[in-house]
């Protein structure tokens, strides 16, 4: 079974606005027998100045640990549906400790900067009770994570932004992957000190046509109703025409963003083609 992914991240229109490099990173991986795709954004703002760095690591991070993932199913597959939380929380530590390994050995090889200074003497080297104890925080970022299989599909996630299952002609965001505590801002992040601890889960053995990604900046600039039928148009695109799909939706991210959110988006998707 043929499998396909995309993805595209844009800068948002405020970030243009103010001149700001793009906070969200994406990515796909396909082999023979699965493909995945990876959202991460950034969280931006003050306190999390090097956000960028730790989207990007998300995603390359998560990529990989998927791939090697894949190449060892076999220890797992004939019990996957009975073990299924176990094992994706193995897949999730993996990530999550890569992730903190990368970030720090990043922060040692990188001196802080004139224009970080400020900002790192505000909320990491002061003597408030608002100080940050933990250097990760500065690269907090989100993530979602989408794979496909021949025997299964799933998704991990952390964080805001959506993933759309599109299984039987309809679009659906899995209530597992659902987080009611985030709202007003607040969102969890690979920086938690318990990040293992807020990752969400999404496992089928009924395989979709398509798993789509989505960070954030896409989810807010809709309406839950609108967002699942722009995904389902999306879907129907790529599995009919990818270069065209491709195209329009680099032509619709940064409109969108100037009309809706203005933050930065990205989406990616995997799917198989019959």
């Amino acid at each position: 079974m043929p499998y396909r992914g995309y993805n595209l991240s844009v800068r948002g229109a405020s970030h243009i606005t103010k001149e700001m490099v793009c906070q969200d990173y994406s990515g796909y991986i396909c082999g023979d027998d699965y493909c995945a795709a990876v959202v991460s954004d950034g969280h931006g703002g003050d306190r999390h100045f090097r956000s960028g760095t730790g989207a990007d690591s998300a995603v390359k991070i998560s990529l990989e640990a998927v791939r090697e993932f894949i190449a060892n199913e076999r220890f797992f597959l004939p019990d996957m549906e009975q073990v299924y939380q176990k094992v994706l929380r193995q897949l999730t530590g993996c990530i999550c400790a890569r992730w903190v390994d990368t970030v720090v050995n990043h922060f040692a090889e990188n001196p802080i900067t004139e224009s970080e200074r400020v900002f790192y003497h505000k909320y990491y080297l002061c003597d408030s009770f608002e100080a940050e104890n933990n250097i990760t925080a500065m690269y907090g970022a989100t993530l979602i994570v989408g794979v496909i299989t021949p025997a299964y599909s799933f998704v991990i996630q952390t964080g805001d932004g959506a993933a759309i299952i599109y299984q039987h002609d309809d679009c659906f965001i899995p209530q597992s992957t659902i987080d009611d505590r985030l709202y007003l801002g607040y969102t969890t992040s690979l920086c938690d000190s318990n990040a293992l601890n807020n990752f969400r889960f999404y496992y089928s053995q009924n395989v979709p046509k398509a798993i789509v990604l989505s960070t954030d900046g896409v989810v807010d600039s809709y309406g839950r109703e609108d967002f699942l039928k722009f995904n389902k148009t999306l879907c129907n695109l790529f599995l009919t025409d990818y270069d065209q799909a491709f195209s329009n939706l680099s032509d619709w991210l940064p409109r969108l963003s100037a009309r809706g959110s203005k933050d930065d988006m990205s989406v990616a998707g995997v799917y198989c083609i019959k």
